[in-house]
C-alpha cells in the first residue's frame, strides 16, 4: 500500500481537481511512453498513456457535471476510482508494487513488463471504471477506446493478457467501491433510491429564512437565470461514511472547527482578513484574480 499511498499523495499535491500529469510525474509509474533526458529542456511535451486517459477522465467528469450538476464530493470520488483502477492495473507489471484490492495476485513475469502491455492494461482498467461511473456516456467512451486502437467489447478476464489484467483490476475496485458508503447505486437502506442520495436522514438546523444556530450550516437561496429561485440542499451529508482511498479514516487529518460566532478568535481572524485585503500589493491583486480567469465549464479542467 505504500506505493499506492505515495501515488495518491502525488496526485493530491498537484491538485485532485486537475489530475494533470506531466511527463516527469512519477516516471516509474503508469507506463510513461517516453523519457526525456534532463538536458532536453526544449524537447516537445510527450503525453504518456496515463496522461491521455486522465484527460479523458476529466472530460467525462465535465460531461457528467453538465448532465447532472457539479458535485465536488462525488466528482473527486469518481476520479479517484479511475486512478485507483489505473494504478492497480499498472502494479501488475511492476516488480514490487501491489494493487489496492488484489495485492500481488495479478503480478506478471518480467518478460511481460513492456510499455505496450502497461498501456493496454491501463486503458482497459480506466475504461471499465469510467463505464461503471458514466454509463450514460457508453457510446462516447467506446469511441475513446477505438480511437486508441482498443476493442471496447473485449471483456476477457484472462490475466495472461494485458486487457484481462485491466478488466480484472477494475472489476475488483468497482465491486469494493459499490459498497464504500457513497451510495453510488442508490441502494443504501434509508436512501430515496437515487445514486449518491443521503441515507442518514440529515436535516439542517437552520432553514432558509431562520437561523437557529449561527455556527451551523444554512441553505441559501439563489436567483437563477430565468428569475426563479433555488435553495440547494446540503451536498452528500453522508460522505463521512465513505471509505477513504489513502487515509486510515475519514477524519485522520480533519482540521478543528472554525471559531464560534461572537468569540475573540473569530474577531481576530476577521480583523486579520480585513488587514490583508486593505494592504494588497498590485502583484497580490493579480494573484487574487486567478479564479476569474478559469473557464466556466464544470469539471475543474483549468485548475491546478
Amino acid at each position: 500500500m505504500k506505493t499506492y499511498r505515495l501515488f495518491v499523495a502525488r496526485l493530491l499535491i498537484i491538485g485532485i481537481g486537475s489530475l494533470c500529469l506531466s511527463p516527469y510525474f512519477a516516471p516509474q509509474v503508469l507506463a510513461q511512453t517516453v523519457k526525456l533526458s534532463p538536458e532536453s529542456k526544449d524537447a516537445p511535451h510527450i503525453k504518456s498513456a496515463a496522461y491521455e486517459w486522465l484527460d479523458v477522465a476529466l472530460e467525462a467528469t465535465a460531461r457528467e457535471h453538465e448532465r447532472v450538476a457539479p458535485r465536488p464530493t462525488v466528482g473527486s470520488r469518481m476520479l479517484m476510482i479511475i486512478v485507483t483502477a489505473m494504478y492497480d492495473a499498472w502494479a501488475a507489471y511492476d516488480e514490487k508494487a501491489v494493487g489496492t484490492r488484489l495485492g500481488d495476485k495479478l503480478r506478471r513475469p518480467k518478460s511481460e513488463r513492456t510499455v505496450a502491455n502497461k498501456e493496454k492494461a491501463i486503458a482497459y482498467a480506466t475504461y471499465r471504471a469510467m463505464l461503471d461511473l458514466f454509463a450514460e456516456d457508453k457510446v462516447w467512451l467506446e469511441e475513446q477506446m477505438r480511437r486508441r486502437g482498443f476493442d471496447p467489447h473485449d471483456a476477457t478476464t484472462d490475466v495472461s493478457k494485458p486487457q484481462g489484467v485491466g478488466n480484472v483490476a477494475a472489476a475488483a475496485v468497482i465491486e469494493y467501491r459499490h459498497k464504500d458508503g457513497a451510495n453510488q447505486l442508490g441502494d443504501e437502506l434509508g436512501s430515496n433510491g437515487k445514486p449518491y442520495s443521503d441515507y442518514t436522514f440529515y436535516r439542517p438546523v437552520n432553514s432558509v429564512d431562520k437561523i437557529v444556530d449561527p455556527d451551523c450550516w444554512q441553505p441559501i437561496t439563489f436567483q437563477l437565470a430565468d428569475n426563479k429561485t433555488n435553495a440547494p440542499g446540503y451536498l452528500t451529508p453522508h460522505w463521512y461514511r465513505v471509505k477513504p482511498f489513502a487515509l486510515e479514516r475519514a477524519d485522520q487529518f480533519r482540521p478543528p472547527p472554525p471559531p464560534k460566532v461572537g468569540s475573540e478568535q473569530l474577531k481576530h481572524e476577521v480583523e486579520e482578513v480585513l488587514h490583508y485585503n486593505s494592504n494588497l500589493s498590485p502583484n497580490r491583486k493579480r494573484l487574487s484574480s486567478l479564479c476569474a480567469t478559469v473557464r466556466a465549464r464544470p469539471g475543474n479542467r483549468d485548475i491546478g
